[in-house]
């Protein structure tokens, strides 16, 4: 298994995501709705007996009923929310990560420090998203690169997807903010 941190920006979230389905590493179902007509059933009774002595059910009368269709119809909508799922693995949506600004304010609650979200250099916000896969996502951003530039242009520039060494490998925050129990 392999664990990764992820990091990007809100503007480039949705393309980590199809990189990710890509190499094989997470499957996502898109929010979706559909609505459509369906017939109204009720329930009629078919038959009522008395409890029966001797099954602990002697106060309570049973029913049988059955569903009819009633010839009226209602507009029903179903909504599917988006799933991001990593087969066997786990995919963790932290969102951003906040950290004090050095500066505290006074509350009803005592004092309290100021937070921000980690940002980039241009102070736009990180999304941050722990993985466990078993695809190691080097591996195969390799050998999907020459048939996918998204996959090389993320190979390329890995520091959109990864906290990064000096060298520009990727590696695992110095404190995790939030880790996976083994």
């Amino acid at each position: 298994m392999q664990t990764y941190f992820l990091r990007t920006i809100a503007a480039d979230y949705e393309q980590m995501i199809a990189l990710g389905v890509t190499l094989g590493a997470i499957v996502h179902t898109p929010h979706s709705e559909r609505t459509y007509e369906r017939e109204i059933y009720e329930s009629i009774l078919v038959e009522l007996r008395p409890g029966e002595e001797g099954y602990g059910d002697e106060d309570y009368d049973q029913a049988w009923t059955t569903s009819v269709p009633t010839g009226r119809f209602e507009t029903v909508t179903e909504v599917t929310e988006e799933r991001i799922h990593a087969p066997g693995g786990c995919w963790d949506y932290i969102g951003p990560i906040y950290v004090p600004t050095g500066e505290v304010i006074e509350t009803d609650f005592g004092p309290q420090p100021v937070m921000t979200p980690r940002t980039d250099a241009q102070g736009r916000e990180y999304i941050h998203v722990n993985l466990i896969t078993p695809v190691n996502l080097k591996e195969a951003a390799q050998a999907l690169a020459a048939a996918h530039p998204e996959v090389a242009a993320g190979l390329a520039n890995l520091s959109k997807y990864f906290l990064v060494d000096a060298d520009g490998n990727a590696v695992a925050p110095n404190m995790p903010h939030r880790v996976f129990a083994t």
